[in-house]
């Protein structure tokens, strides 16, 4: 199996500050010598170039060129074309994420005026969630009291023949993109090559690693709550939990372990249950304490419909079509819920904050090491990679649309969002495509790959994984002529998904038509390819699981899964209306107005009382 990388060298690529020589965007000099280059794609006129002999190469959270070419006179930015210049509109609330765009292309200083906006942003908003020193040593502390324990709990007498496991870090928090909130994600994984286990069993049997493991955090005073109703079993930790929560979590674990076996391992097929990590449906059987009983009891009629805002209104429809037409109609109807970017916790939850490290354990390790490793050696290709990274995490943080349970989309769909446009729309491309990149490995390297290194059960996963290497060749400034500064790439990235047409990078995404596909040259299929068009609904361990392309971004590795196909109708405008308001608030900084709302403003949401 490959190697992940040392939790030191993943500090290394956490630090606690910024330095403020990287902070910089020089005006003139990053348009020094700019030229339009050829037309590419759809429609896109934009692809640029800059020369290198300027007296100095801007630089924003970004290294030094070390390879560069002459160019002949200094020259104004080439700004694309765009629709004739409309009347000025009326900026709305920080709430809102409709925008009507102010029409007409950029001038210079407009385009200036934007990159030096965000170039503050980026000074901002990038320190206050960068994980410091002494915030990854308690994870790391963390992630070993977790390891001894998973290794005691696999020690079990019941199973002799089952190989020792512990815990290993992936997501995230191994890939150079955690932030100082992020979960930390943990696989199981054998101890004597840090290689698979077996498949777990779909039944979850109380002798079986994640029901022991659960207890075993339990006892020691650990929040822990197995979910079932997940794709994979995930068990979902905390390290301090309150008293109440603890005493909650302890008693629905007695409760399931009084339970007759026919109903503890009974598996319902329910449509939509497939969630990402963490993102769980309450358990159906619980005990509660009884301030906490009928708010629980609530949620576990109906959890998915009920976080949609359908399940109660659909019962009592149910209910209705029992009783007469006069009682039909004195029956009061209850008020339909609202959809909410962010759900409301039920009691046994394992909420963000107050409780300490989170963590989720991960019971299926197929392909989430495979994933980690390349996100890993995209993030060392270029320093802007990982700045970038965290920027949109901060800002789909801000604006509550990273919520897979409510129906937007997870962090790591994000993080495929930013490499599609660094690998393929910026122009050149700020970092190569890793899995067609075997131009950069040498002739002995390709013959000698190992065959671990290109299938994993039946996933093609060849990519260029050799860390050490693309280190060695990004500090030589081999992996890109891309010198664009942070806040370029942030302002084409938001026109990207906001806008479509002309004079916009590529075209613009195409949402209702395209799936973003990174391991694909030119990084885009469409659903028709795909054959991603319609809903589909497809049994994934005995459970029916609904399948929806709204959005559609491929897996890198198990290409017929759609990262993003928990986004609902709801969750899917939202998003594109946020990236909109985004692009909106950048036209009007570029225009010089200063009645528009700021890009980092904090949404907030109406409270909902269950009556």
């Amino acid at each position: 199996m490959m190697n992940t990388p040392s939790s030191s060298a993943d500090a290394a690529t956490r630090p606690s500050a910024i330095p403020d020589s990287q902070v910089r965007f020089n005006e003139r000099n990053h348009f020094h010598g700019r030229q339009q280059g050829p037309t590419r794609g759809r429609g896109f006129t934009g692809a640029q170039t800059r020369g290198s002999q300027a007296p100095h190469v801007p630089q924003i959270l970004q290294r030094e060129l070390h390879q560069r070419q002459q160019h002949s006179t200094a020259g104004t930015p080439h700004i694309p074309p765009g629709p004739p210049q409309g009347p000025p509109k009326s900026s709305r609330s920080s709430n809102s994420s409709t925008f009507r765009p102010l029409q007409g292309p950029p001038t210079p200083e407009a385009y200036l005026t934007q990159c030096s906006y965000l170039e503050r942003l980026a000074r901002e908003q990038i320190p206050l969630i960068l994980m410091t020193g002494e915030e990854d040593q308690k994870r790391q502390g963390f992630i070993a009291a977790l390891a001894r324990l998973c290794e005691k709990a696999s020690r079990s007498k019941n199973h002799d023949d089952r190989p020792q496991a512990t815990l290993k870090a992936f997501g995230s928090y191994a890939s150079g993109f955690a932030t100082k909130d992020s979960d930390v994600d943990l696989a199981v994984v054998a101890m004597e090559d840090g290689g698979a286990l077996p498949e777990i069993s779909l039944y979850l049997h109380e002798n079986d690693l994640p029901r022991q493991l659960e207890k075993l955090l339990l006892e020691n005073g650990i929040g822990a709550r197995l979910l079932t109703r997940t794709r994979i079993p995930i068990l979902r930790v905390c390290e301090k939990p309150t008293p109440e929560l603890l005493a909650g979590l302890r008693a629905e674990r007695e409760t399931w372990d009084a339970l007759p076996n026919e109903q503890k391992y009974s598996r319902p097929n329910e449509a939509d249950t497939e969630l990402v990590k963490g993102e769980e449906v309450p358990n159906r059987y619980t005990n509660v304490p009884p301030q906490l009983s009928q708010a629980f009891h609530s949620l576990t009629l109906n959890p998915l419909a009920a976080a949609n805002g359908v399940g109660a209104e659909s019962t009592m429809s149910r209910e209705n079509q029992t009783l007469p037409s006069s009682a039909r109609s004195e029956r009061k109807q209850p008020e339909k819920r609202p959809w909410l970017r962010e759900r409301k916790l039920s009691p046994l939850d394992i909420p963000k904050t107050g409780v300490g490290i989170t963590a989720d354990i991960n019971f299926s390790n197929t392909l989430v090491m495979q994933n980690t490793h390349l996100l890993r050696c995209y993030c060392l290709c270029d320093e802007r990679v990982r700045l970038m990274v965290l920027f949109i995490k901060a800002w789909v943080g801000r604006r509550k649309i990273n919520s897979a349970y409510s129906g937007t989309l997870s962090s790591y769909g994000y993080v495929l969002m930013v490499l599609h446009f660094l690998v393929n729309i910026a122009k050149p491309n700020v970092i190569p495509n890793l899995q067609t990149a075997w131009y950069l490995q040498s002739d002995g390297k390709r013959t000698t790959t190992p065959h671990h290194e290109i299938w994993l059960k039946h996933y093609d996963i060849r990519f260029f994984r050799d860390a050490d290497e693309i280190g060695k060749l990004a500090s030589q400034g081999r992996l890109t002529q891309n010198v664009d500064p942070l806040p370029v790439l942030l302002r084409n990235f938001f026109h990207y998904y906001a806008r479509q047409g002309p004079g916009v990078p590529e075209g613009g995404f195409l949402w209702r038509n395209e799936v973003l596909s990174l391991r694909t040259p030119g990084g885009l299929l469409t659903k028709e390819e795909k054959d991603w068009t319609f809903a589909t609904t497809e049994i994934v361990n005995d459970r029916a699981v609904r399948q929806r392309y709204l959005f559609a971004i491929e897996d890198p590795f198990e290409v017929e899964h759609n990262v993003a196909r928990v986004v609902t109708h709801n969750g899917l405008v939202t998003i594109r209306d946020e990236f909109r308001r985004a692009w909106s608030i950048l036209e009007s900084v570029g225009r010089g107005r200063l009645d528009h709302s700021g890009l980092f403003d904090e949404i907030t949401e109406p409270e909902w009382e269950d009556k």
